[in-house]
């Protein structure tokens, strides 16, 4: 369910509106970055201001990657291209496996910063990560999987790296 309507009652582009998926590893195609954002900023269903550009300095993404082929950016670099995209149409919801796997600590707190005034603002995120401080500083409820079974809400932000830690040391 989203805001009250099952999933199959929105139409495709109604959909990707309002839910943004981000894959711990993003496949950007071949063509340089400049190019994809123009083809992403004409796709009917997003709104008219949402220039991608805008998000690259927040995100601690130099310019001159604009004219760089998708294929030979880094995994991080993807990433972060690939958030600037889905940012610039300001979903609902974020769907974020590992978004910070790849990144170092100042790129990582601008990707966390960033989604936190996403949800700041009323949208809501599912962030997937191993790392508890991670989850500790951006998390407000926690789900672990273990064997295949989903544990939780946990919704104490303090014991969250003492659960994924015990957690760790179980799956050991």
């Amino acid at each position: 369910m989203l805001a009250g309507q099952s999933l199959e009652s929105y139409r495709p582009s109604e959909y990707r509106l309002k839910v943004a998926y981000l894959p711990a590893t993003p496949d950007l195609g071949t063509e340089p970055i400049a190019e994809l954002f123009q083809r992403v900023a004409q796709f009917r269903h997003r709104p008219r201001e949402a220039d991608p550009r805008v998000w690259l300095p927040r995100l601690g993404v130099d310019e001159g990657l604009l004219h760089r082929p998708a294929s030979v950016l880094s995994t991080g670099e993807a990433v972060r291209v690939a958030l600037v995209v889905l940012l610039s149409a300001r979903p609902q919801v974020f769907l974020l496996d590992e978004p910070t796997g790849s990144l170092d600590p100042a790129n990582a707190r601008a990707v966390e910063y960033q989604i936190q005034e996403q949800v700041g603002t009323g949208a809501a995120a599912l962030w997937v990560t191993h790392d508890p401080q991670q989850a500790a500083r951006v998390g407000d409820c926690l789900y672990q999987l273990r064997t295949g079974v989903l544990h939780g809400p946990h919704r104490d932000p303090k014991a969250f790296a003492t659960l994924i830690q015990q957690h760790a040391e179980v799956e050991e």
